[in-house]
């Protein structure tokens, strides 16, 4: 499992993996990748996120902000499915409907995707 978030760029799309340190680091890691030139998509990859309890709840919508009020494209993969966390409490808080939002299965078909738009 991965300990800490981070964020890395492929072109002009942002990954941030989400490690266990989701409470702490997520909203940070986002407000940097909004603040890059040229970034147009950023995803984030719930793949080593277990259980998300109230608190990293908060830093799940700053790094929405964050990245909305940028015009970035939003994309959540490895969220698992409707009956799994972390989709689950993704979908309590609404998050899959907000604009800019896309849930994608995994991250190699979201950069798939987001390279064939480029």
């Amino acid at each position: 499992m991965l300990k800490n978030t981070y964020h890395e760029y492929k072109e002009d799309i942002a990954v941030i993996y989400i490690g266990k340190d989701l409470m702490e680091k997520l909203a940070a890691c986002a407000e940097e990748v909004a603040e890059k030139n040229g970034v147009k998509a950023a995803v984030l990859d719930f793949k080593d996120v277990g259980l998300i309890s109230s608190s990293p709840i908060g830093q799940v919508l700053l790094a929405y902000d964050y990245l909305y009020q940028k015009g970035i494209d939003i994309y959540l993969c490895n969220t698992r499915n409707e009956r799994e966390q972390p989709f689950r409490v993704l979908e309590l808080i609404g998050l899959p409907s907000f604009p800019g939002v896309n849930v994608r299965e995994t991250l190699e078909e979201t950069l798939k995707e987001l390279s064939a738009k480029n």
